[in-house]
């Protein structure tokens, strides 16, 4: 006897294995088979030719004789029966395996035709898409086009804004009633729907949007404060004093845009001299701040 993994074991049971317990398993089945269909085929010749041989004759040898070719008899159609069992045994495995390999093969064929839809589904959105974000403002196309690499979802936004009758209603029905691909779309997404809400005069959706980027974490959140308070209405002159003054030292375009709001030109002026965009829209808004929303420079 030995030991393994704390179990003693005997020479015996450990040459033994569970797969060749399997195996031998349909050699037991079988061989069970031939000696119950031996039984039940020797014993029903062995009746039969009892009852004939008491009608017939008394002789003891003939009794025996008679009885052995029985037993010799039904042993030979006891295998009969237990072959035509074994070969319609075989059939149906057959058959089986057959059948088996057919869904097999049905399935792969159908994995590998929606795979090949979806690659061609996929090579025609990406057509689509390069065709249709050129239709959209510059700066908000090359946007578009760096968002999509890590979130290929606004291939479909731009598929509905740019082929919408009225692009800004489509907008603003997305700020007013978020799709569900909005709770889960990147804040640089938010950010830029915000801007097409402005290009497009929706500045009430625009400043909800410019809040929720806020809110989602945008950065700089001066920046993105500064370009709310610029769709703000001209009504809310208190709204936007307190939130300007909020993003105050946050970022340039917030200081320069609270110094107008509060008609401090020749220090808003200062302060956007010195601003030092990063993007050309960046540059075009501070310009537009110089040169149109300030009066002239008195000396």
């Amino acid at each position: 006897m030995s030991w393994k993994f704390g179990q003693p074991t005997t020479p015996d049971s450990a040459a033994s294995s569970p797969g060749d317990e399997r195996r031998s398993r349909p050699n037991r089945r079988r061989g069970t088979t031939v000696i119950l269909w031996t039984i039940v085929v020797t014993s029903a010749c062995e009746a039969s030719a009892t009852v004939v041989l008491n009608l017939f004759t008394n002789d003891l040898n003939l009794w025996m004789g008679v009885l052995g070719g029985v037993a010799v008899a039904g042993v030979i159609g006891a295998r009969l029966i237990t072959w035509h069992l074994d070969s319609v045994e075989s059939e149906q495995q057959e058959a089986r395996q057959t059948e088996h390999i057919k869904a097999a093969a049905s399935a792969t064929r159908v994995a590998v035709e929606a795979s090949t839809g979806s690659i061609l589904s996929r090579m025609s959105t990406a057509q689509a898409f390069n065709d249709q974000v050129h239709m959209l403002q510059p700066w908000r196309r090359d946007r578009a086009i760096e968002i999509r690499d890590s979130w290929p979802v606004v291939e479909q936004l731009v598929q509905s804004i740019v082929t919408a009758d009225d692009r800004g209603a489509v907008l603003r029905q997305w700020g007013e009633q978020p799709p569900d691909w909005f709770f889960q779309a990147p804040v640089e997404v938010v950010c830029w729907l915000a801007e097409l809400a402005s290009d497009y005069g929706q500045r009430p959706t625009a400043a909800r949007l410019f809040a929720v980027a806020v809110q989602r974490g945008a950065y700089p959140a001066g920046y993105w404060k500064a370009r709310q308070a610029t769709v703000m209405p001209e009504e809310a002159v208190a709204e936007v004093d307190e939130l300007l003054a909020s993003a105050a030292g946050e970022h340039v375009f917030a200081d320069a845009l609270l110094l107008i709001h509060r008609q401090k030109w020749d220090s808003a002026i200062d302060v956007l001299a010195g601003w030092r965009t990063s993007s050309n829209s960046d540059e075009v808004t501070r310009l537009g701040c110089l040169r149109g929303f300030m009066p002239e420079r008195t000396t």
